[in-house]
C-alpha cells in the first residue's frame, strides 16, 4: 500500500492508459465486438410529416457526443469568460493578439 502512496500521478495513469490499450486490442479480434458492428450498422430512420432522414446508430452516437463535447467546451469558455482568466479585459486582448499573430 505504501508503494502506492509513493507512485506519481503521472505513473499511474501510465499504466492504466497502458492496460487500457492491451484490453481494446484483445477486444478488437473477438467476435462479441463484430456483432456489436453489426448492431451499430443498423439504421434508424426518423419521419416527421414529409421530411425523413435515415442515419445508423452509429452516426446518431456520434452526433451526440460531438454535441456533448461542444456543449461543455462552451459551458468552460463561458466560465472562463465571466470569472476566468478571460473576465479581466486586458488579458483576454493579450491573449487574443497572440493567438491571431504567432
Amino acid at each position: 500500500m505504501n508503494c502506492i502512496k509513493k507512485m506519481d500521478d503521472g505513473f499511474l495513469a501510465a499504466i492504466l492508459l497502458l492496460m487500457a490499450a492491451i484490453i481494446a486490442i484483445a477486444c478488437a479480434n473477438l467476435q462479441v465486438t463484430k456483432d456489436l458492428y453489426e448492431i451499430f450498422d443498423r439504421k434508424l430512420t426518423l419521419v416527421i410529416f414529409d421530411f425523413s432522414k435515415t442515419l445508423t446508430i452509429k452516426d446518431c452516437l456520434n452526433d451526440v457526443l460531438m454535441s456533448l463535447f461542444f456543449f461543455l467546451v462552451s459551458l468552460e469558455l463561458k466560465k472562463e469568460i465571466l470569472i476566468g482568466e478571460l473576465a479581466i479585459k486586458k488579458k483576454a486582448m493579450y491573449r487574443i493578439y497572440h493567438e491571431f499573430i504567432y
